[in-house]
């Protein structure tokens, strides 16, 4: 009796844990599709048995990371949870390792630093796409502030990427990469159009407008002692190593690593507590509308090792 008892017993485990199975699959290829459909993803029938797969463990890794109560940063699913890290590294972390050149002029402050700083809304967030064009972006969101800032580009218009990544064919490499501080320099010969006139398309391909009437003077290197105070004036390129940034929803991210600068943001300001302002080119439904904050503590993601300012005299 005893032997018959303890075989239902397993038995009926056996089917709970099979029925429980059963649901979470049938949870899981929901969370699939709903995904699939929210971000537009089609996929052949080969690839999406693929792709579910690595949304699973993505979606895994996620739970993980939310679970350490010690970080304020929290993490979700975005239009890259269908992506292995390796396939997010090789799309949209490339830029160009470090260019730097040490005889270039340095930024010299004008000024004190301010209590905080935010001229996030000067411009709105872009998405750069399939396309390691953030070099670009970056290059771009520095000139159109600082022209904004002082007038000479009309609110609400758009300087165009797409022409650094057809026309800036020197040591830039389009879509494959590049340095936003060479997208400075080329804008300072040739000018930018405005994004209207040339828009973008998210691949390289033959130039098109090889000139523009916006013009910065040049680029300052910003050592990292001053940036916050160039912050307190307007925002600054900086290239960071966003190898950890893929599934990064909201808060401040303190789970940066540094290896390699492979990343070219925009800085846009500062709060009071010394936390950094982070403008991406990922679109707005990354991160916090567009934006990722970073401690002030250290050197969040390198954040500090590389960073432009453009200027007008």
């Amino acid at each position: 009796m005893n032997k018959l008892l303890a075989f239902a017993a397993i038995t009926l485990l056996t089917v709970g844990i099979h029925q429980l199975s059963q649901t979470e699959s049938v949870d899981q290829r929901l969370q699939f599709e709903n995904y699939t459909t929210k971000y537009g993803k089609i996929y052949s029938p080969a690839e999406k048995a693929y792709r579910s797969k690595v949304y699973e463990d993505a979606m895994k890794q996620i739970q993980i990371q939310n679970a350490d109560l010690s970080s304020t940063a929290k993490f979700g699913e975005n239009q890259f949870t269908d992506l292995t890290p390796e396939e997010f590294a090789a799309l949209y972390l490339t830029r160009n390792q470090s260019n730097m050149n040490l005889n270039a002029e340095l930024y010299v402050p004008q000024g004190p630093v301010g209590a905080s700083a935010d001229w996030s809304n000067i411009t709105k967030v872009k998405d750069q796409g399939n396309c390691g064009s953030c070099w670009a972006f970056s290059a771009v969101g520095a000139v159109e502030t600082l022209l904004t800032l002082k007038g000479v580009l009309p609110s609400n218009t758009w300087l165009s990427e797409q022409q650094l990544v057809d026309c800036d064919r020197g040591t830039n490499n389009g879509c494959n990469g590049g340095f936003e501080n060479l997208g400075i320099s080329w804008a300072k010969k040739n000018g930018l159009t405005t994004s209207d006139k040339y828009p973008y398309v998210g691949k390289q391909q033959k130039c098109q407008i090889s000139t523009g009437q916006y013009k910065p003077s040049g680029y300052q290197v910003v050592s990292a002692s001053n940036m916050y105070t160039a912050l307190s004036y307007q925002p600054i390129t900086v290239a960071v190593d966003a190898s950890s940034w893929q599934y990064y929803k909201t808060g401040v991210f303190d789970k940066c690593t540094l290896k390699s600068l492979n990343h070219a943001v925009l800085a846009t300001g500062f709060q009071e507590d010394g936390v950094w302002i982070i403008k991406n080119s990922w679109g707005t439904g990354w991160g916090e509308k567009g934006y990722i904050r970073l401690p002030a503590q250290g050197n969040p993601c390198g954040v500090q090792n590389e960073s432009y300012v453009a200027y007008l005299e």
